[in-house]
């Protein structure tokens, strides 16, 4: 093997190890796109902090090692519940898998202090004496001493570590902002390598696959200068893409329009879209989506009307209509017909909401 192509093995080594974080709201594709992470699923070793949501996929897919924290945590309370999950990534034998997946760790974040509090001589040896300002002593190590650790042990037992988190609403003083933000630990985003915004593809409505807005980017260290990896805008985000990536950084050149985020995408990737602005998009959307094709929308409404009368079952509705349409509409699709009759439901929820509204 000639020394190019060492090198160009190395580098795709480094960029593929490290600690990815996903964010996005439930059912945004988080668990799906971890658990692709690699060709074997017998390679990866997955850590289920989430009410055994993918439990099923995951003997599905044959995952390597399945470790269900929700039921070991059954009647335990925060210390013992934050012990066991230390013991369980512990036990996990270092270099037998490829990727660890950890979804998610909310609770995981939340039993943090009281490890901290029950063992203060792991992490120093003077602490002050005044109770409030030993409290803060415990957060600060917690966040910048505890979690770190952890993290670094993860890394330790894989190349890579992928870690789901949700979103929450933002508070300022107790009162919500109206932003979305990630529902994880601020240290998380200090020793994250990439984190990765799940969204839906609003400019594709036909494609159920999501998009992957980067708001924190990792670069490679080639040519004497460092390459960033990705572009702002993965779509689709899967697994096969973010591969391409990896193995063909995007370095300098021109990003292509579907690698570029638009307005609303931006507002995401900054925190910045609060829910007004995000139901008003949403609307917006919905009402674009209904006008660039009248035709079509009109003959779905007319084959819903028809299916009804002849009592076709719900679980049937949305492929009765698109067989009822396929010969005038080929390239329709379930999906398609799902879509706009979402959007026709919502925008006629939206007028509701706004002749609800008293008038001033």
């Amino acid at each position: 093997m000639t020394d190019k192509k060492q090198a160009t093995k190395q580098e795709q080594a480094v960029l593929a190890a490290g600690l990815i974080q996903l964010v996005g709201p439930d059912n945004s594709g988080k668990s799906t796109l971890a658990l692709t992470a690699h060709a074997d699923p017998s390679k990866i070793c997955f850590l289920d902090g989430d009410t055994r949501k993918s439990a099923v996929f995951a003997q599905q897919m044959g995952i390597g090692k399945y470790i269900d924290l929700t039921t070991k945590g059954v009647g335990l309370d925060e210390l013992a519940y934050h012990i066991m999950v230390l013991n369980e990534i512990q036990a996990i034998e270092k270099d037998k898998y490829e990727v660890i997946v950890f979804d998610n760790l909310n609770e995981f974040f939340k039993s943090g202090h009281s490890y901290v509090k029950a063992n203060r001589g792991l992490f120093r040896k003077n602490w002050n004496p005044m109770g409030a300002i030993a409290g803060a002593e415990e957060w600060k190590e917690l966040r910048e001493t505890h979690y770190p650790r952890v993290f670094s042990e993860l890394k330790s037992k894989a190349p890579l570590v992928i870690v789901c988190t949700p979103e929450k609403a933002q508070s300022d003083a107790g009162v919500k902002t109206g932003l979305m933000i990630p529902s994880s630990d601020p240290s998380l985003k200090l020793s994250a390598e990439v984190i990765i915004r799940l969204a839906r593809n609003t400019r594709d409505h036909s494609s159920p696959a999501p998009v992957g807005l980067v708001i924190k980017n990792t670069s490679v260290y080639s040519e004497r200068r460092l390459k960033k990896v990705f572009p702002d805008r993965i779509v689709p985000c899967e697994w096969p893409t973010i591969e391409k990536y990896l193995n063909d950084p995007v370095d300098r050149r021109q990003l292509t329009d579907g690698e570029t985020p638009d307005e609303f995408e931006m507002h995401l990737i900054m925190g910045t879209l609060n829910s007004e602005q995000r139901a008003l998009y949403d609307h917006r959307r919905r009402m674009q989506l209904l006008q660039a094709d009248e035709e079509l929308s009109a003959a779905v409404i007319e084959a819903l009307v028809d299916a009804r009368e002849r009592n076709v079952p719900v679980l049937m509705l949305h492929k009765d209509i698109q067989a009822h349409l396929v010969e005038q509409y080929p390239d329709l699709t379930v999906n398609r017909v799902k879509v706009i009759l979402d959007a026709i439901e919502d925008s006629v929820e939206d007028v509701k909401k706004q002749e609800s509204k008293p008038k001033k």
